[in-house]
């Protein structure tokens, strides 16, 4: 089940951020530290209705913040699907023992059934270029590279989808 989390479920989230972050270094991957995604981060999305979580048996697995915002980077982006406010998916993140059986998948496909059904245009995420898993699954699912951003840990590919 996929649904908005409350703050309850805040440190639920920060262990799943934990673990992933753990689980990014294990394998070289350098996108992820104590800096972002952090508490702060993290509670904001919650607080102001921006994340999500996919639940197992009551169970908080998998988290995912989407919303309107984005980096003014984005602004340099030759977007090619025009949309005056896209939808924005932030942090998708899967505790790694439950990586790899379609729990991500299931996110993006909840968030892309809620954007249609709210009227929005386009899907835009970035996704550091570090992170090849990451950057094959959003190819997999439709999305088009639109161009790169640079942030502190680096190149980020751009990404959009129409919807």
């Amino acid at each position: 089940m996929i649904k908005q989390i409350s703050i309850d479920y805040l440190k639920n989230a920060l262990d799943i951020f934990n673990d992933v972050k753990r689980n990014m270094l294990e394998n070289n991957i350098d996108q992820w530290d104590e800096i972002y995604p952090d508490f702060k981060i993290i509670e904001n999305d919650i607080i102001n209705h921006h994340g999500y979580g996919y639940f197992d048996n009551e169970q908080l697995i998998g988290y995912i913040a989407f919303n309107e915002i984005f980096n003014e980077e984005y602004n340099a982006i030759d977007w090619k699907f025009h949309d005056d406010k896209p939808l924005i998916i932030h942090r998708l993140a899967v505790k790694s023992k439950f990586q790899g059986i379609g729990i991500a998948k299931k996110l993006m496909q909840f968030v892309e059934t809620k954007a249609k059904n709210d009227g929005y245009v386009a899907i835009r995420l970035d996704a550091f270029s570090g992170n090849p898993k990451s950057l094959e699954f959003y190819q997999r699912l439709g999305y088009s590279s639109a161009g790169q951003v640079y942030f502190r840990k680096g190149m980020f590919y751009c990404f959009e989808k129409s919807i």
